[in-house]
């Protein structure tokens, strides 16, 4: 049995827990009352009710702006789909990048990537030179 920590109903399978906190947010987000939202976006409701502290905001905001991964690669390593995750950072109100902040990102990324290999791929012929007669 499972039971929505928000407003109490008990279901028998964890997808019907799943279903119900869904579509409550979104069906409150639709009523546009401020005063009666009650439900959140899945992934807060595991963060809040469930513990899952890989969901929180301030883990997100890591993830997001000190390590410098995009969305899809966060939502890849958190095992979700990416516009799951945007609707969780946009409630947390986390701000996305710019396309150019994130097309700098992104060659940043590839340039560390392309040096990293250079440099092995040096010290590999390197290191082979000396092992030959």
């Amino acid at each position: 049995m499972e039971e929505c920590a928000v407003c109490g109903k008990i279901f028998i399978k964890r997808s019907s827990l799943i279903y119900h906190v869904s579509l409550s947010y979104a069906h409150e987000c639709l009523k546009n009352s401020e005063s009666k939202k009650k439900h959140c976006p899945i992934l807060v409701y595991r963060c809040l009710y469930e513990g899952e502290s890989a969901l929180s905001k301030e883990n997100l905001e890591k993830l997001y702006w000190i390590d410098g991964k995009s969305t899809p690669m966060i939502a890849s390593e958190l095992g979700i789909m990416k516009l799951t995750l945007l609707h969780t950072m946009r409630y947390y109100n986390i701000r996305l990048r710019n396309r150019s902040s994130a097309t700098k990102n992104q060659i940043n990324r590839l340039f560390f990537i392309l040096f990293f290999y250079l440099l092995m791929d040096f010290f590999y012929i390197r290191f082979f030179h000396l092992l030959l007669p």
